[in-house]
């Protein structure tokens, strides 16, 4: 029963938990660093890929 009540318990605390003190602007810097490391390489990417893979693709089958 304890068992229980403590694994019930980490499970609440780690839904509850609220960072504090995180302001507007911390969480608008974050999220434009995230965008900046993972979103935009991949729009780079892709954008080569689709530009210059797909031009070799389709002179294969010619």
């Amino acid at each position: 029963m304890e068992f229980n009540q403590v694994v019930r318990t980490k499970i609440r605390n780690i839904f509850k938990k609220r960072k504090e003190g995180d302001s507007f602007v911390e969480k608008f810097l974050k999220t434009i660093r995230i965008y900046a490391v993972i979103v935009f390489p991949f729009i780079i990417i892709a954008a080569f890929l689709e530009t210059y893979i797909a031009d070799m693709i389709l002179n294969l089958f010619q």
